[in-house]
């Protein structure tokens, strides 16, 4: 770093840096002064609380907590880490992205012990490594939703924060030294840790208060993780003002939440990588949720020329739009406020004007005299604000962080990122020089996925390529080198390596094997030859439409059922291509890789039933489905007219499971439950009444408790038996194990995944239930809800009979799901109206949530209804509990559950029933 001299690097903000500040010249603020980055800052947020004692300072949605309540807790909780943590040892934070996340993080910084956020959504592998790299000397958790941590290393809870008990003052640490450790993707195959100080993030909340004016009427809406640099300065930027947060983290409240609390707290402003905007503002509350919204700031990734149009089109014409350039490493180099009549001359929107604070220069590749009048190059940085360094091995390395010797106070570090300045000023990403992407504003490394492909038995060499959608990655591709000897399926291996080791953004969608991988003359991989490779394996999959599986003539003439096939084809390639477009159908693309979801799959399963005329189990559709093997597969399940269940083949002696699914019956997330037990559990997934048999008759609970019996018992015939029940289905499971011990058929064990019985006693109890119940956001509470309800009400059901009749079915296919979809909800939801538990006596296992409302608790309201009772809190959302990682949690506690039931007893008791169940059958 010789080479660089102080008049090397452009300095100071652009002249047109403030051109568009105008607009916020009549919002007051207290401005951010200079003399305060040098201090603490929790001394800084003590300010703070002596003029907002009473105010609330963070609100997740479910607690909300006082700038004062937040003082005491974060004042206790420093005493203990000062007293347990020697100086200078991280901590680290394994809380969700909630309300006592600031607690934690405040304390850590009045006791000058960095912490660590722990990301409790990523696979248990990931983390080990990250608490490996760390060297932790304590970790802060939960005493409910606690974290499993390796013993040696010493838990602190969070304290209460309504606890009024009068504290000590505290000695508040100086701010110098590190202060946070946030942990990135990394080339080496392990997470690399970047360390910042306080004056780091001091500098970034100066910047956002002066220029956005931040002030303590600002309701900050925090939509990133406070493991990511963009979480940590929203909250700061929040507290250190006087202002509300927001915390509403999409991964635990959904898109619905997101804009429910939006909308009930009135966010004033709010950052966001574009991709994450994009779904929000995709959603029909959205412009309603975000009618206050004063400041949109989005960066992390390219913002496109058609997100701007969306925000212009969904936000308030006095919402400023402020696009950003910074990262973990370095503070923001560029920003500017898009004027309101400005248009994009290109697909990409620039990334703003020069910023003060921050010296840079634009170099070629290995050139340390650069001029300063270059327009082009890679991005090279000069602050005194810049990352500290890498910590490693539980301490801190200088890593890439060079000091300078033109000012000592200042480092200098090659970004990697390579920009363009326009001759307006302007700045423009043009991309990286390195092998680091980002997927929906998320950095990935492709050579730590690489190093975790090589770690693999089997594998002798790895390279990984992104896929792109026009200028934005849309995924991921990994070629293989299998080692020679090496038996088994190996794709299957490594993907079950990808899936305990990688967190979801950094999974590649395919996997290829090949006998070595093409290399260039330095050894490096032929990123080039792999990239065509891929988009040639695309083009030929596209062009090849004659020769997938449904159109094999092998395949028709083994099968015998050409006819059947050929009926088959038109039918999923109608329902496929309205989905997810025909060019995934012509390409036999996996289900997952085409854009498939879950509302989509249930979408395809109504179109598909109705085309067919018969039930189907969804089983069959996978992440890897394609359109040839989905073809094959309901061929050979219309061929055998059996059962179809996950895995093929009777139970060879595995535990039966008989599964009640949620109110809208069978879904992808139970699938793939289902999915990862299959080696060890027959399931057998129980149907529900549709809902003709509803409306024929009154709409009453027996209808679909009786059904679920007959089901039950028609297949158990007297063998000991298990129910599970999810949501709604937990409510139908413990009626239903009530009549089955009337009847005489053993139950071993009751299984209630996340069924709040508490729901039942609220007002309202669509909309709650609602809420509570579905995945947030997917379908509003529209008029045709209010339509449905009304005739529910007054029983027309000859209305109701006719929009769902077979010729307006056919005609107009996406309609009639989205209606269907809200009757089958109406009707079952008022079908358990006035239904009351009564006690039983079975061992029933309750796996909750952490989505309570105000007075729950994590019995969900079963503790008097079902004896013995064990509770399983498992954190998460009510759909996330059923997703990676707290998936593999459940499987394991449901497992152990079977485990420990008295089966003994239970097939005791089978030979006295079993005489008994033809005449207990005709009685229900």
């Amino acid at each position: 770093m010789r080479g660089y001299a102080h008049r090397e690097f452009r300095r100071g903000a652009h002249p047109r840096f403030f051109t568009n500040v105008a607009k916020l010249a009549d919002i007051p603020f207290e401005r951010f002064e200079e003399a305060w980055l040098t201090e603490p800052i929790f001394a800084l947020f003590e300010r703070v609380v002596e003029h907002h004692a009473t105010k609330v300072a963070v609100d997740d949605g479910r607690e909300r907590f006082t700038y004062g309540e937040l003082h005491r807790a974060a004042r206790r909780l420093a005493r203990t880490i000062s007293r347990i943590v020697p100086d200078g040892r991280p901590v680290g934070i394994a809380l969700p992205s909630n309300a006592q996340f600031p607690i934690a993080a405040l304390a850590c910084l009045a006791a000058g012990r960095p912490y660590v956020p722990i990301d409790l959504s990523y696979p248990e592998a990931h983390n080990a490594r990250v608490l490996e790299e760390a060297g932790l000397a304590a970790a802060v958790i939960d005493r409910i939703d606690s974290y499993d941590l390796p013993s040696s290393i010493p838990l602190i809870y969070v304290p209460s924060p309504t606890d009024e008990k009068t504290e000590e003052g505290i000695d508040i640490a100086p701010a110098t030294g590190p202060a946070f450790i946030l942990f990135t993707s990394g080339s080496t195959g392990r997470p690399k840790g970047i360390c910042n100080d306080q004056a780091a993030i001091l500098q970034r909340v100066a910047q956002a208060t002066n220029l956005c004016h931040l002030n303590a009427n600002d309701r900050i809406l925090l939509l990133s993780s406070p493991g990511t640099i963009a979480g940590v300065r929203e909250t700061y930027s929040a507290l250190l003002n006087g202002a509300t947060l927001l915390i509403a983290n999409p991964l635990r409240v959904g898109i619905g939440g997101v804009l429910k609390i939006a909308a009930t707290a009135g966010a004033t402003f709010t950052y966001s990588v574009p991709a994450l905007m994009r779904s929000i503002l995709a959603a029909p509350e959205a412009e309603q949720a975000f009618s206050r919204l004063r400041l949109l700031r989005v960066g992390g990734d390219h913002v496109l020329d058609s997100d701007l149009a969306l925000y212009r089109q969904m936000l308030s014409p006095r919402c400023g739009i402020l696009v950003s350039f910074s990262s973990t490493e370095v503070p923001a180099v560029f920003q500017w406020f898009v004027p309101p009549n400005w248009k994009p001359d290109g697909p990409r929107l620039p990334i703003g004007y020069r910023c003060a604070d921050v010296d840079f220069l634009l170099s070629s590749r290995g050139d340390k005299t650069a001029d300063p009048a270059t327009r082009a190059g890679e991005l090279v940085v000069r602050s005194k604000y810049l990352a500290l360094g890498l910590w490693q091995q539980g301490g801190l390395q200088p890593g890439p962080f060079v000091p300078d010797p033109a000012q000592p106070d200042c480092r200098v570090y090659h970004t990697g990122d390579v920009v363009n300045l326009r001759d307006d000023g302007l700045a423009e990403m043009v991309g990286r020089n390195d092998r680091q992407i980002k997927i929906r504003g998320l950095r990935v490394d492709l050579g730590q996925i690489e190093a975790v492909l090589r770690r693999c038995p089997g594998v002798s060499d790895a390279a990984v390529i992104a896929r792109y959608d026009g200028d934005e990655v849309s995924g991921l591709a990994a070629y293989i080198a299998r080692r020679e000897g090496t038996r088994g399926d190996l794709i299957k291996t490594l993907k079950r390596t990808v899936d305990a080791d990688l967190p979801p953004h950094m999974r590649p969608a395919r996997l290829h094997l090949l006998a070595e991988i093409p290399r260039l003359p330095s050894f490096k991989p032929d990123i080039k030859a792999l990239t065509e490779m891929d988009r040639q394996e695309r083009f030929e999959q596209a062009v090849a439409e004659p020769q997938t599986a449904m159109d094999s003539p092998q395949h028709n003439e083994a099968s015998g059922e050409s006819d059947r096939m050929g009926g088959l084809r038109p039918i999923i390639e109608t329902a496929w291509t309205a989905l997810l477009g025909r060019d995934s159908f012509i390409a036999d693309r996996p289900w997952d890789e085409a854009g498939g979801d879950s509302l989509k799959a249930l979408e395809l399963w109504f179109r598909l039933e109705h085309a067919l005329g018969q039930t189907l189990p969804l089983d069959a559709l996978q992440p890897q489905t394609t359109p040839s093997r989905l073809a094959a597969t309901l061929d050979r399940f219309g061929r055998s007219s059996t059962t179809l269940c996950y895995g093929d083949g009777a139970a060879a002696g595995r535990p039966v499971i008989f599964l009640l699914p949620g109110i809208l019956g069978d879904e992808p997330i139970l699938v793939r439950f289902r999915a990862h037990l299959a080696d060890s559990v027959h399931f057998e997934v129980i149907e529900y009444p549709e809902w003709r048999a509803l409306t024929d008759d009154s709409i009453s609970f027996d209808i679909l408790v009786n059904s679920a019996v007959r089901q039950i018992i028609d297949k158990a015939r007297g063998n000991p038996c298990f129910l599970a029940g999810y949501s709604y289905g937990g409510f139908v499971a413990h009626e239903v194990t009530r009549r089955l011990q009337a009847a005489g058929q053993p139950v071993g064990l009751l299984a209630l995944i996340d069924a709040r019985r508490t729901v039942l006693s609220f007002r309202d109890r669509i909309r709650r239930v609602r809420s509570l119940l579905s995945k947030p956001g997917e379908l509003p509470l529209s008029l045709e809800r209010k339509v449905i309800a009304l005739c529910i009400r007054l029983r027309l059901f000859a209305p109701l009979r006719l929009l769902l009749s077979e010729r307006l079915t056919s005609r107009f296919p996406k309609l009639a799901f989205v209606f269907r979809y809200h009757l089958l909800w109406m009707l079952r939801l008022k079908a358990i109206k006035g239904w009351k538990p009564t006690p039983l006596s079975v061992p029933t296992i309750i796996f909750s949530s952490e989505d309570l409302l105000p007075g729950q608790t994590w019995d969900l309201g079963w503790r008097n209804f079902c004896h013995p009772l064990r509770i399983a809190h498992l954190g998460g959302t009510h759909a996330s509990i059923l997703e990676s990682p707290l998936r593999e949690r459940l499987c394991a506690e449901l497992l152990d559950a079977l485990g420990t039931c008295d089966r003994q007893r239970v097939r005791q008791t089978s030979a006295q029933s079993n005489q008994n169940l033809p005449d207990a059958a005709a009685r229900i």
